[in-house]
């Protein structure tokens, strides 16, 4: 018999309370391994000759694909060119066999690139540590 307790049973105010402390650190954790993993992802696109200064949204789009399956992404940067802007590098992952069975995903950050929101970027405290290599200068 399958327990429906794991999908309708909602943490008390005290519960709650009591994992704050947990909940904090470990978004300190997150967000040190979110920029660690970014500064990867930008070191990469530039060893392949992507300019993260001038070409700026067209990195960020590529580490997304990267982070998804580097294989892919690679091989999606090799079919657009290193100098290829956000338009050109989203179409040809959604060519790509692989990577565009995600069409939603790249859709949806390309739109985010595009439209400079930035509501999904957690910028308040909580760090554990402090490796600014790079700031991508966007227009937002």
């Amino acid at each position: 018999e399958t327990s429906k307790w794991w999908t309708t049973r909602y943490l008390t105010k005290a519960e709650g309370s009591s994992l704050k402390a947990t909940l904090i650190a470990n978004k300190a954790i997150q967000n040190a391994q979110f920029r660690d993993d970014l500064d990867d992802y930008v070191d990469t696109a530039e060893s392949l000759g992507m300019d993260k200064d001038s070409n700026t949204l067209a990195v960020l789009f590529f580490a997304s694909m990267e982070h998804q399956g580097p294989l892919y992404a690679r091989r999606v940067l090799q079919r657009a060119g290193p100098t290829a802007n956000l338009t050109r590098l989203h179409a040809q992952c959604l060519n790509d066999p692989v990577l565009g069975k995600y069409r939603n995903r790249y859709n949806e950050v390309k739109k985010i690139l595009e439209s400079g929101d930035t509501s999904g970027v957690d910028d308040t405290g909580g760090d554990v540590r402090r490796r600014r290599r790079w700031r991508p200068r966007c227009r937002w």
